[in-house]
């Protein structure tokens, strides 16, 4: 197992790392791009349903009008519209969602987001299954940047009409589709995020929760007919619509490289109506500064579009362009190779075709023939893989129909691209894992590493050494293991706990394991050999927690609970920072029905209330030596994800979870500083605010307050755990 580290910041505890052409004349009229040497090859294929949502998101829709594929207003928010995209070091991508359906008109309901997806194998010449995964952030104002009125903060409630059925949200700052039409997205080194979008054009800044960083930088002499600040009598310098569709950063992450989608006002009348302007923005001293210089993307046709540019290195840069049709009467849709180098500002670049996406060979049959196309109205997406692979997406404009045939849902469809010529690209550029925070923590930061739900399965079984050597080889301070060490359908024999026992105590730095829901818990079914629970939770502390007070891996001395009979509720700090890992676990923290039973047992109820009690005044505890010793963050480690984002608990389950959540609330109030809660279980990096003002959360466990400073982040595990996370304790 190759398990890179997902390196993870957030705030003062967790401190971040991851993871020859001739020159146009300007006035010249472009012939045709030659062909390759040999043409592109489809190389894998995965399709999301177009019908995808993130459960227990808001209704959607409401104000669209006519004939669509779906009727709205539909269920939750579209999962669809990709528009950018980023990938991860696991193979997984961050996707961009763009304003919504097409127009501020229809897309007041329309939440900016960005999400995780992981594409499928192609099999039997039928295209994977595409996994939607999480959504990562939802963008927003809270600190107030935007100097108009939000829809979501006065501009709703200042509406004519709403649709029926239709009630203005509570005021929260979250930015929708009548806000922004954001339409490119890049990762700076530092973690932050950078947007173009079509509106203004502006580029929007936000931090690894997608709140804003500032106001919005407008583009010097370019408006669109939507922008905010348009005055009386103004002439828009770009259609609606025609603003930053494509933007790459340079490999060193210090420079921005928007390109407008439709050419100028002021271009157009020179007769340059085929030019798109490609600007110079600088991101020195955190913010963005345009410096005034520009080049011109020369595209074939006027008509034509350009759906997203990317760079290769610091020259070089990859442009889909494409027509604007779709279906049987699609014809152009093709990736170019564009280079700034030599080219004076103002000039047009050089361009060299890579990928025709009408035209890809496919000898595999991935899509049951050997010839693929990619017929769609928006291809929006492209990204580097490999020196020999791009990967490319489209936006599907749900509920859209036409690119796959008449009457057909467009889906999110991923291809990847082998490419006939290695593209030589910076490895900067190639995917890494989104960094979190300040990518250069002080000297002084102690590295701890951050794994859970693994191993799964017997591939993972054989891979396990792999991470443990990784680990060793990464040094760390200490490590801690988040619970569930095998999946939920294997075996709870003696045998595989004491190989996993063995495993841990191969580390050379100190391991905080708390035990999961898996091992013990879980084990009264009949696949995992029909155990008593309480028996293996039993054996779990005898092979795990053997001596109390000292860790796994190399042995440590660390306050435990074990005079209270729970060896494995341990505490310990690092500078500035309480922590304390505590045995909560899924399965409504062991109080589902054993095989065999209608409700859980007497001597399980028992069992339950017992460990959460003293979970709970592990927390208590914690948070009090964080106020004596007057540090900057309490960090709670656990097993239970009790804000799964991926689903809707039905009200009245999970509730032995509630007298925590209420715990970690007031104290968190209680504490001057910031709180982080990991864990595990769900198997999906994620990094949230389960607990603030506006949580649903609150209202599903019934808790009193809410807790605006507490950090949740969940591990990957699973089949997602080719990663692990590294934590940076910066005092």
């Amino acid at each position: 197992m190759i398990a890179r580290p997902l390196r993870l910041t957030a705030a003062t505890f967790l401190a971040a790392a991851t993871t020859g052409t001739t020159l146009l004349p300007a006035a010249a009229t472009p012939s045709p791009a030659p062909a390759p040497a040999s043409r592109a090859t489809l190389a894998a294929y995965s399709v999301l349903p177009a019908d995808t949502f993130p459960p227990g998101s808001e209704t959607s829709g409401h104000f669209l009008t006519g004939d669509a594929a779906a009727k709205a207003p539909f269920t939750g928010q579209p999962v669809q519209g990709f528009s950018a995209t980023h990938r991860l070091g696991d193979g997984s991508y961050l996707v961009m969602s763009d304003n919504g359906f097409g127009a501020k008109a229809n897309s007041p309901d329309a939440l900016l987001s960005v999400h995780r997806i992981r594409p499928g194998a192609a099999k039997d010449g039928k295209p994977g299954a595409t996994s939607y995964l999480n959504t990562v952030f939802t963008l927003s104002d809270p600190h107030g940047y935007v100097p108009w009125r939000l829809w979501r903060d006065g501009g709703c409630e200042a509406a004519a009409t709403l649709p029926k059925g239709y009630t203005c949200p509570t005021a929260d700052r979250k930015l929708t589709g009548a806000d922004f039409d954001i339409e490119s997205m890049q990762v700076a080194p530092d973690g932050t995020f950078w947007f173009g979008e079509e509106f203004g054009p502006y580029l929007l800044h936000t931090d690894q929760q997608g709140r804003l960083l500032a106001p919005p930088v407008p583009t010097p002499g370019v408006k669109s007919p939507s922008n905010p600040t348009l005055t009386a009598g103004e002439k828009p310098a770009i259609p609606d619509s025609k603003g930053f569709e494509g933007m790459a950063i340079s490999p060193d992450g210090r420079t921005l490289y928007p390109m407008l989608e439709g050419a100028t006002a002021a271009d157009k009348a020179a007769g340059h109506a085929a030019d798109l302007r490609m600007f110079q923005v600088s991101l020195r001293k955190g913010g963005a500064r345009f410096t005034g210089t520009s080049w011109r993307y020369r595209m074939e046709s006027p008509d034509n579009a350009i759906g997203d540019m990317i760079a290769v290195d610091a020259h070089r840069f990859l442009v889909i362009e494409r027509d604007s049709k779709q279906g049987n009467e699609a014809a152009f849709k093709r990736i170019y190779l564009a280079d700034i180098r030599g080219i004076k500002p103002g000039g047009v670049v050089a361009k060299t075709l890579v990928a025709d996406l009408m035209n890809l060979a496919d000898p595999q049959k991935l899509s049951g023939d050997t010839t693929f196309t990619f017929p769609f109205f928006t291809i929006e997406d492209v990204e580097l893989v490999d020196d020999h692979t791009i990967a490319v997406m489209n936006d599907n404009n749900y509920p859209a129909t036409g690119g796959r045939g008449k009457g057909v849902a467009d889906q999110n469809e991923y291809i990847e691209i082998r490419l006939p010529r290695s593209l030589h690209a910076d490895p900067r550029l190639f995917g890494s894992f989104v960094p979190y925070g300040a990518a250069r923590p002080s000297k002084a930061a102690q590295r701890l590493a951050v794994i859970g739900d693994v191993p799964y399965g017997e591939k993972q079984v054989a891979a396990f050494p792999g991470m443990i050597d990784d680990l060793n080889a990464a040094k760390p301070v200490a490590a801690m293991h988040l619970g569930d060490i095998k999946n939920g359908s294997t075996v709870c024999s003696d045998e595989y706990s004491s190989w996993v026992k063995s495993q841990f105590d191969r580390l050379r730095m100190p391991l905080v394991y708390t035990p999961g829901d898996n091992e013990w818990t879980d084990c009264h079914r009949t696949n995992n050999g029909g155990y008593n629970p309480l028996e293996r939770l039993g054996k779990i502390r005898s092979t795990f927690f053997a001596t109390p007070g000292v860790t796994n891996g190399r042995p440590a001395p660390i306050a435990s609970q074990a005079s209270r009979g729970f060896p494995e509720n341990v505490s310990f700090r690092y500078p500035g920072v309480s922590a304390a890992a505590i045995h909560v676990v899924g399965s409504d923290n062991g109080r589902l029905p054993w095989t065999g039973e209608k409700e859980a047992t007497s001597a399980q109820l028992a069992e339950e209330q017992a460990r959460m009690a003293a979970s709970i005044d592990l927390v208590e505890q914690t948070f009090a030596t964080a106020r004596a010793k007057k540090d900057r963050a309490v960090a709670i480690a656990m097993q239970a994800d009790m804000f799964d984002p991926t689903y809707e608990p039905k009200p009245g389950t999970n509730q032995a979870f509630a007298p925590l959540v209420q715990k970690l609330v007031d104290e968190t109030n209680d504490f001057d500083g910031r709180v982080y809660l990991l864990d595990g279980d769900s198997h999906v990096f994620h990094v949230d605010e389960p607990l603030a003002a506006g949580s649903r959360w609150l209202t599903f466990y019934g808790v009193k307050g809410a807790a605006d400073d507490l950090t949740r982040i969940t591990v990957d595990g699973s089949d997602n755990n080719t990663n692990w996370l590294e934590v940076r304790v910066d005092p």
